[in-house]
């Protein structure tokens, strides 16, 4: 890394064993497998599938410690049970995204417009029947 960027890193993943860092590697190509799978899945309209598949890559995810991540996958999620017509679950997902992606929104503005539609769609959620 130093001859690449000019500094050694010291980070949790660069400074672990050589074999922490293979299995980090392979979980994070689990991780581009499952979104795939999912995505494949989505586009074919099976959207159970592409939950389960979804499921898979956010506990990758989790245990990568990739936490930015985490709300654009809540938002996928939310997308998903929105299609299966699971009103909790799109809602659960729905809020949790709102939370995740509100800590970034500052620092990423492109997330403004993703915000806004999450905000709309959890007024539509929450409005009495």
């Amino acid at each position: 890394m130093i001859q690449r960027w000019g500094f050694q890193c010291k980070c949790s993943l660069c400074s672990a064993s050589e074999e922490s860092r293979e299995l980090s590697d392979k979980r994070r190509e689990r991780i581009k497998a499952l979104r795939e799978l999912a995505l494949k899945a989505a586009n074919e309209a099976d959207y159970l599938k592409a939950v389960t598949h979804y499921h898979k890559l956010m506990k990758l995810a989790e245990k990568e410690r990739l936490y930015p991540q985490l709300g654009e996958h809540y938002w996928v999620m939310t997308q998903l049970y929105s299609a299966l017509q699971d009103r909790n679950d799109t809602l659960k997902y729905a809020q949790m995204a709102h939370t995740e992606l509100s800590k970034y929104q500052e620092s990423d503005r492109a997330l403004e417009d993703t915000i806004k539609h999450i905000e709309s769609l959890l007024a539509v959620l929450t409005e009495p029947n």
